[in-house]
């Protein structure tokens, strides 16, 4: 890694700054012993997170638990300062490689995925500063 570059990063944080914040919720105790529930989501990154609130939407009534390894909203969701992107297969690359006549329907569908969480947003209030852009792939090493 260049110099420059090193010193563009002195001072950065790797921890996400929603959660930097002196009022932001603790970490839940584990999860001991039985439960029960009508949906398990297992990971409270963005997409647990997005599943669980689609779930409540669709059946109110569903008992739904989320059960996250560690902090909710941090591990790759958080690491990136909050990305999230139409591909569901980690780039259009892989995506062209593994599905190559669904590319138009995964496209299709992961932009209504991200039209229906901006929508969230709004519904619930959440202060997030949200823009649909591009894309960019930055290396900083070889």
């Amino acid at each position: 890694m260049s110099e420059s570059v090193k010193r563009a990063f002195e001072g950065v944080k790797l921890f996400p700054f929603w959660l930097d914040n002196p009022a932001a919720p603790d970490v839940e105790r584990e999860l001991i012993g039985p439960t029960t529930a009508d949906l398990v989501i297992v990971g409270g990154g963005f997409t647990g997170l997005w599943a669980a609130i689609q779930a409540k939407e669709n059946d109110p009534k569903l008992d739904v638990v989320l059960i996250e390894a560690g902090k909710i909203a941090y591990g790759a969701s958080g690491r990136p300062g909050g990305i999230i992107s139409t591909s569901v297969m980690h780039g259009l690359p892989n995506a062209t490689r593994v599905f190559p006549k669904d590319l138009d329907v995964l496209e299709r569908l992961g932009q209504e995925n991200l039209d229906g969480f901006k929508e969230a947003l709004v519904r619930y209030g959440i202060e997030a500063d949200v823009e649909w852009n591009g894309e960019m792939t930055v290396a900083v090493e070889e």
